[in-house]
């Protein structure tokens, strides 16, 4: 039993740092990335070995999916009492880097982050979204087009135009 924990570290040693920046990109960002990624190792703990997966990081990044989007909706019921409790206050919004990215919906920006960041084959994001590579294909091509007409010039300025 020993040897399996052992092998169980190297595992996880192993894919720690991809599984980290995945939970960094795709999690609420009221969520430390390392809680995803440890309550994902925890309950895959509970019922699996690593050892036993045939896919580790596959298997727990969809975890981590998992856990992002039941996070983001119990923020969203939060979000929505709390502002039942505020009748005519508006909520502030302030300008982010990520707000462009932020656009584009969990899953989809995670699918992006597989397959343009990692480098992830359409049939490896097929195992953690539980989806044809087709039908992740068509997403993907999606959610660039919204992410480049987020990103692409208003009219009458371009980017990068300071006024000078």
């Amino acid at each position: 039993m020993g040897q399996s924990r052992d092998e169980d570290e190297v595992i996880f040693a192993d894919v720690y740092p991809r599984l980290r920046a995945f939970a960094s990109v795709i999690g609420p960002r009221s969520v430390d990335p390392d809680d995803l990624v440890q309550e994902a190792l925890m309950r895959t703990l509970q019922k699996h070995r690593l050892t036993e997966l045939d896919q580790p990081l596959a298997y727990l990044r969809r975890a981590v999916h998992n856990l992002s989007i039941d996070r983001l909706r119990a923020e969203g019921r939060q979000r929505t009492e709390a502002l039942g409790d505020v009748d005519g206050i508006e909520a502030q919004t302030y300008p982010s880097d990520l707000a462009d990215l932020e656009g584009v919906s969990e899953p989809d920006r995670a699918l992006l982050y597989l397959i343009h960041i990692e480098g992830a084959t359409y049939a490896e994001a097929s195992e953690v979204f539980d989806a044809s590579e087709a039908a992740l294909r068509q997403r993907s091509s999606r959610a660039l087009m919204q992410l480049r007409r987020a990103l692409a010039p208003t009219p009458g300025g371009s980017e990068g135009d300071n006024g000078d």
